[in-house]
């Protein structure tokens, strides 16, 4: 009688370890794909903030004769321009280094070491194509994100 009860009791601790240890497995595999599914979505999510954030500034344009695409200190650039108090100034939107990036001067003293971080992209190109401006843009999954635009 002894006998049994210690082998129900060692067995009922075997299974007890397992179950503890296979529920500890499922949590950290199940963290581990949450933190990427989460992961993924906020690069998603930057992009698409990066590209609502170009279509506003080109919509914020005076006209669409104001807005350029050009190629300073060997950046591509896009260019926004504006009359200030009868200065022309300038917006350049542009990648660098990761980053969406702004520099904002008047037109004679634009340098793009002035610009400021606006957000974190792994890549982006733009063309102007038949009047239309096309925005791309990609983070670590490589998966394009593309907007079209027409100056207006």
């Amino acid at each position: 009688m002894r006998r049994s009860y210690v082998v129900e009791v060692l067995f009922t601790l075997i299974l007890f370890t397992v179950f503890v240890l296979g529920s500890f497995f499922i949590l950290l595999f199940g963290a581990d794909a949450y933190r990427s599914l989460v992961d993924r979505q906020n690069e998603e999510e930057q992009i698409r903030l990066s590209l609502a954030y170009l279509s506003t500034r080109v919509h914020s344009a005076p006209s669409k004769d104001a807005i350029s695409l050009s190629e300073i200190e060997g950046t591509s650039c896009l260019l926004i321009r504006e009359q200030i108090q009868q200065k022309t100034y300038v917006t350049a939107v542009f990648w660098k280094d990761g980053a969406l990036m702004e520099a904002f001067s008047e037109e004679s003293r634009l340098k793009l070491e002035q610009a400021v971080k606006i957000a974190e992209v792994n890549g982006l190109t733009m063309q102007e194509e038949n009047g239309q401006l096309i925005l791309t843009a990609w983070g670590t999954s490589e998966i394009p994100q593309s907007l079209v635009l027409i100056p207006r």
